[in-house]
């Protein structure tokens, strides 16, 4: 399993944290030309920091 992901997690699960650790796995090969990487979703977001997101995300539309 260690070249199947383009990244490695530490420590290894499915919940991530602010302390994780994400690299680029050297072992990562692949045929194929697309490769597809998931995001990862703000499921623990409180209101105030969701309408925090979204207005700098609105800044950052504008500035473009």
């Amino acid at each position: 399993m260690q070249g199947r992901n383009v990244l490695k997690k530490e420590p290894m699960g499915k919940d991530i944290s602010e302390t994780d650790v994400f690299s680029f796995n050297e072992e990562f090969h692949n045929k194929l030309y697309k490769i597809k990487i998931a995001t990862v979703s703000a499921q623990k977001e409180s209101e105030p920091e969701k309408q925090e997101t979204r207005h700098k995300v609105r800044q950052t539309e504008q500035s473009l």
